[in-house]
């Protein structure tokens, strides 16, 4: 109902909507991935989220991973193999080294720290030392500006100026994926996203909150026929 002398700002949103016949479509080329890469997330750390006020746990975690599978299989972008690999090593290590649930700028490069010092490597992901630098990179920066990652992929001297276009793009497909999951608590604005697929699943994003992930990869990985195709990949 809009009153008359009430002024109003209106704009058109293009997202997909949250139904039936749009979500499984998009969640069925990703299911594999999801459930090869994301049994790995139960053994990072990650602590269950069982508290409201815990919002960066496991659930945060496999949802990230998810959003960044739905974005690599649907979104059309000319992502490659390596590209998915990267966008997966981030969903699964970004928040390794956050310790609060406050604004902390600086749990990029604790979580790189811990990467290292834990000698932590992913299942699946082979990436040349180049691109494992880029990986780590990004989730550096992903919890500062913009600019400054930008800027911090820019003053890299072993990387092509293509490859700096490859990298930043990767940085904000990553930011946007993570910063899909603010719905959760209503902090996000979806017009801040940068990536124009990444404007479309907003509602997707919010849908995943009722999932429980982390049951459905029990279930998932408990179905023969679906370990059968992941032991064979």
């Amino acid at each position: 109902i809009l009153r008359p002398g009430t002024d109003m700002e209106l704009s058109y949103a293009d997202m997909i909507p949250a139904l039936e016949n749009t979500v499984p479509k998009l969640l069925v080329p990703a299911i594999p991935d999801f459930l090869r890469y994301g049994q790995q997330a139960q053994r990072l750390g990650y602590r269950q989220e069982n508290e409201l006020w815990q919002v960066h746990g496991l659930q945060h975690i496999l949802r990230v991973l998810l959003l960044s599978l739905l974005y690599f299989h649907n979104s059309g972008d000319t992502l490659t193999e390596v590209d998915k690999q990267i966008l997966v090593y981030f969903s699964l290590l970004h928040d390794l080294g956050r310790t609060t649930e406050d604004r902390d700028d600086g749990h990029g490069d604790a979580s790189v720290r811990l990467i290292h010092d834990k000698g932590i490597r992913l299942k699946g992901i082979r990436l040349s030392q180049k691109d494992h630098r880029i990986a780590e990179q990004i989730i550096r920066f992903h919890c500062r500006d913009d600019q400054a990652g930008l800027d911090a992929i820019d003053s890299q001297p072993n990387l092509s100026r293509k490859e700096k276009e490859r990298s930043k793009h990767l940085y904000q497909i990553c930011k946007d994926m993570d910063g899909l999951d603010r719905i959760r608590f209503n902090g996000l604005d979806y017009r801040q996203l940068r990536t124009e697929y990444g404007r479309k699943l907003p509602l997707v994003a919010g849908c995943l909150l009722d999932e429980d992930l982390l049951q459905a990869l029990r279930m998932g990985l408990e179905n023969k026929q679906m370990r059968r195709l992941l032991d064979g990949n």
